[in-house]
């Protein structure tokens, strides 16, 4: 009898941990094609149960995750330091804001799992990722708990090379350099030309 028990547990054990990591999720690739099913879920990639076909966060352009009680529509994002990088690093984008012009995200870098509804609303107290719609990577314009300070006017001066006014009222003051937000949302305005 004891026997049978221990069994019985190890193989319960043994079915929770397989089972620990994987997702239902609609995956999109960056050609559009849609897969649906059920996926591991590791640092960079997600890999299909059913076939073991492997899908690396470069090859997928966003998914949306199936949780118990919530679905997140996350987007595979290409980070760089700034302009001048040649190198960037894959992470799980979240949209937290989609103005005409610019979108921003919070990131999670090197995660393999997400088992709660992340929040879709803008949150000063996390990193914030900004990207102009006709651009391929994000960077980084949030300064948190005076961390990013220095070196902050130059990060908004490679990202808003195309609106000089917005980097003078910022300058000036009229718009705080530590509120991303105030100043991507006052860069619709002041800046509305189209790309």
């Amino acid at each position: 009898m004891p026997r049978l028990l221990f069994l019985t547990i190890f193989c319960f054990v043994l079915l929770i941990t397989k089972l620990q990591g994987q997702y239902k999720l609609d995956i999109t690739l960056n050609d559009s094609t849609k897969i649906s099913g059920e996926f591991r879920w590791t640092q960079d990639k997600l890999t299909q149960t059913s076939t073991k076909k492997i899908y690396k966060y470069r090859d997928i352009s966003e998914f949306i995750q199936y949780g118990e009680n919530f679905t997140n529509h996350f987007h595979i994002i290409r980070y760089k330091r700034n302009r001048k990088n040649k190198t960037y690093r894959f992470a799980l984008g979240y949209k937290v804001y989609s103005g005409q012009k610019i979108e921003l995200y919070h990131a999670y870098f090197g995660v393999d799992r997400i088992d709660y509804k992340v929040k879709n609303k803008y949150n000063s107290n996390t990193e914030i990722f900004a990207r102009k719609r006709n651009e391929k990577y994000v960077y980084s314009l949030q300064i948190l708990d005076g961390i990013g300070t220095v070196g902050i006017m130059k990060r908004l001066e490679e990202f808003f090379t195309d609106c000089p006014r917005i980097i003078t009222l910022v300058k000036k003051g009229m718009i705080n350099k530590m509120k991303t937000l105030q100043i991507v949302s006052q860069y619709e305005v002041v800046c509305p030309e189209p790309f």
